[in-house]
Order: C-alpha cells, then structure tokens, then sequence
C-alpha cells in the first residue's frame, strides 16, 4: 500500500471524489420516497401506473444523456474537464431545486431533463482519473473513488433525505410540497462542492491546463492567507510547488505512460481513426447490459419495497402482486446499508480480488452475483406472507447488499478494461461513446422493464418480472467470455 500511494495525487484525487460523492447523494437521495414522489404529483395509488410513470423518468434521463453524451465528451477536450464538470454540478443542483418545487409529473419531467442535458460527471471524472493515474500502479486506486465515493453517497443520500421528509401514514395527503427540505439540503450540498472544485480543481486536459484559470489563482491565494506552504500551479495537474524552490515530482520523476503496458499494447492499435476495434467493441457491450440491468433494479426496487402487501395475491412460486409495504425511513434504512457494505467492500475485497485472480477475472466474478441478487428479491414477500419478518428482510437486505457488492467489484474493473484498451488519443471521445452506448441501453431497458412489471403486477405474477431480469444478468455474464 506504501508503494502504491508513492507520488500518488492525493489531494487532486480528494477534490474529484467530493464531486463523486455530491453526484452520488443527489442521484440516490429520491430512491427512498420515489415511489411516494410520483404518488404525489400524479395523484394515483396504482401501482402499475406509478412503476410506468417511474420508468418515462428514468427513459427521459437516459434519451437526453444519449443525444448530449457525445457532446460533452468534444466540449471536455474544447472547454476543459473542469468546466464540463462545474457546469454538471451546477446543472445538478438546479434539478434538485426542480424537484423541491415540483407539484405536478411535468415538473419531475423538467428536472430529469437539465440533469441529464449538463450532467456528464462519470465520464469526465472516468477522463480525469485516467490523466492523473498514467503510472499502473495507481490506477485501481484511482478508478476505485468511482465506486467507493458512489456508495458513500448511496449511504448519504438515502438515510439523509428520509431524515428529512415527513409524509403523513395516510399518503393520499401529502401536505404542501414534503420533499421541498430535503432536495433543498442536497442542492445546497452540491452547490457548495462546486465552489470547492472551482477554487481547487486542477484542469487535466494536456493543452488546456496552460492557459490561465481564475478559479484556481483565488483558490491559491484562498490557501496562501489561511497560511498554507503549498500552492496549485499550472504547469502541471499534480505537480506542487514550493515556496522554499524545491524541485517538483515531474523534474524528479520519469513519468510511464500507460500507452506503454504491454498487457494492453495489441487491444490499443487503432483500427480506425475513432480508436475503436473489437475489444473496445465487447467492453462497451458489457458495460451496457451491466448498466442496463442494474438500472431497473434501482429504479424499481423502491417500487417493491414500498408498494403495499398484498398476501392474499400470493402464490409460490410465481403468484405476486404489490410489494412488502415498507416506509420509506425502512427502505431509506436499506439502501444506506447497502452503501455501507459497498464502501468496506472497496476497500477490503476489491484490492484482494484483483492480486488474486487479475482484473478480468474478477470483473466476472462480480457479474456473477447480480443474477442471485435479482433471484431472492420476490422470495422475500413470501416470507412476509407467513409473518416471518426476519426471513422477509434477512432476504431483502441479501439483494440488495449483493447488487452493491456486484457493483463495487464490476464498475472499477470495467472502467479499467475500457481505459487500457483505449488508445490515449481518443480517451475522451470514447469514454463519450461508451457513456453514450450505455444511455441507449438505460434508455430502452426501464420502458421494457416498466412494462413487464406493470404487466406481472395486473397479472399477479410480480415474480415472474424479477427471475427475468436475473436470466438477463446471467445472459450478460456469458457475453463476458467475449471479453479478453
């Protein structure tokens, strides 16, 4: 562990995992009352209507994130990573101030919509992170802030906006606007670490860094008069320079450029001027079944935990209807220890799986759990039928716990297998273009998932929808063969 945090750019690292963090609480902090969030500006108590409702947000999203994707990516290598990143917590924070206000389905609408037109924080954080770990050594510490830093949000955020709503037990009377505290909260958090990034973020980007950055000289003279030795300097994105004319890391160390592993070297060789070639092909392939079946179970995961139970609709073992009725401090609770495992887990398990059984291995290892993940989810109702609580939510916190240790494992490792494999010319654009391939697959997989779950429901045969999407995670596990 000493080596690897030798020369490592700690404190770039820490400015770029605050941003993950913030991105995070603000995308998980509705999971808990979404279920009760869009019973309110719609007015209805159908279940199926809501999860269809549901997925319109979630396919809205996912459209918008496909038609600007690309577009970020050319203005991240025009503008900047650090201005695209500033300009999607600033659009983030809007659509939480959206949110708060929101009465009707439209406005839910709106804020679905200029979050996803500004924000392209993962793929630009993907860039960043790529730039600032060229050394190997580095790099599963560096890609691992995206899981780590998403799950502490998902901890955060969660646990923080269930703390901070009140909905009456009678939720056909709401009050006036009872989310309005929390996302409230949340864009005031976001806001506050865009300042932050602003001030201290250092641009990546080879050509743009040199040019002269405001933000940056206030954040250095900010740092000078609270009496700190060390200012940020332009010449270099993690080179530190101090008053005393020591020499800095770039003059002391040779830098390795990651172009140079040889393990990657073959899979780099553009075939084209785009960079793409087969490998990059499958490994974009993957990441879209990974996000697409992941996404559904996020999305309508708080529909079945919040949706009431309905014991005399069940039926072992496809015979379901409705969901286990908990509220949503229950499902707040849930989802906030499902991130707290997620974050032990990167820190204990991802740096063993990767010493012991290598990166593609493990990433495999790690798509391998969803499938059970999926499986025992609607097994948990039938525990509820029998008033064995404790079966019912020893089950319940065994999906979800195992879909973040999935997640933990799969999205470094993929990030990874995807940056080694992309010549450094055409990082950017590619990340773009695999953010882009997975909104597609976001986009498509809730509106088919929507309908299938509303249709399972009507039909009483709700199990039915959750061993499909874990035959899908299976399907997705099998494509891994084609990844080397």
């Amino acid at each position: 562990m000493i080596e690897i945090l030798a020369d490592f750019p700690l404190f770039q690292v820490a400015i770029v995992s605050m941003v993950r963090l913030v991105d995070s609480i603000g995308e998980t902090s509705t999971f808990p009352y979404m279920y009760h969030l869009v019973k309110y500006v719609t007015a209805t108590s159908d279940e199926s209507e809501i999860t269809v409702y549901i997925s319109y947000l979630s396919a809205t999203g996912s459209l918008f994130h496909i038609i600007f994707n690309l577009f970020w990516g050319f203005q991240a290598d025009y503008w900047g990573r650090k201005n695209v990143l500033l300009i999607s917590l600033v659009g983030q924070a809007a659509s939480m101030l959206i949110i708060a206000n929101s009465t009707s389905f439209t406005g839910l609408l709106v804020s679905r919509i200029v979050f996803a037109v500004t924000n392209n924080t993962l793929s630009t954080i993907r860039t960043i992170l790529g730039e600032i770990a060229h050394e190997k050594r580095h790099q599963s510490l560096a890609f691992s802030i995206v899981p780590l830093f998403y799950n502490l949000g998902f901890m955060i955020g969660p646990f923080l906006s269930s703390q901070l709503i009140t909905i009456p037990s009678n939720t056909d009377d709401f009050g006036d606007r009872p989310f309005f505290t929390a996302n409230i909260v949340i864009a005031a958090l976001i806001f506050l670490v865009c300042v932050i990034a602003f001030l201290f973020l250092q641009e990546t980007h080879q050509q743009i860094k040199q040019k002269s950055d405001f933000g940056l000289a206030l954040g250095n003279s900010i740092r000078s008069k609270l009496g700190f030795s060390e200012r940020i300097i332009k010449e270099d994105p993690f080179e530190i320079e101090l008053d005393d004319g020591l020499l800095s890391e770039q003059e002391t160390e040779p830098e390795i450029e990651l172009a140079a592993d040889p393990t990657s070297e073959p899979a780099t060789k553009p075939k084209n001027k785009f960079g793409l070639n087969s490998k990059i092909i499958h490994i974009i392939i993957s990441q879209c079944f990974l996000m697409s079946h992941i996404l559904i179970y996020s999305h309508f995961l708080p529909v079945f935990l919040s949706a009431p139970f309905q014991p005399e609709s069940l039926h072992f073992p496809l015979g379901l209807k409705g969901g286990l009725g908990m509220s949503y401090k229950q499902v707040g609770t849930m989802l906030s220890v499902g991130g707290l495992v997620g974050i032990i887990m990167v820190l204990f398990l991802s740096p063993i799986l990767e010493q012991k059984f290598g990166i593609l291995r493990a990433y495999r290892l790690g798509v391998s759990v969803f499938t059970i993940a999926y499986f025992v989810l609607p097994l948990a109702a039938f525990g509820e039928r029998k008033n064995d609580t404790i079966v019912s939510t020893v089950l319940s916190y065994i999906s979800v716990l195992l879909k973040e240790i999935g997640g933990v494992i799969c999205f470094p490792y993929i990030f990874i297998l995807l940056h080694r494999a992309t010549p450094p010319e055409s990082v950017s654009f590619l990340n773009g273009v695999a953010m882009s391939a997975s909104g597609i697959a976001s986009f498509v997989a809730p509106l088919i998932g929507a309908r299938v779950l509303a249709w399972s429901n009507r039909n009483s045969v709700a199990t039915l929808f959750w061993w499909m999407l874990a035959l899908y995670a299976a399907f997705s596990l099998a494509h891994t063969i084609a990844l080397k």
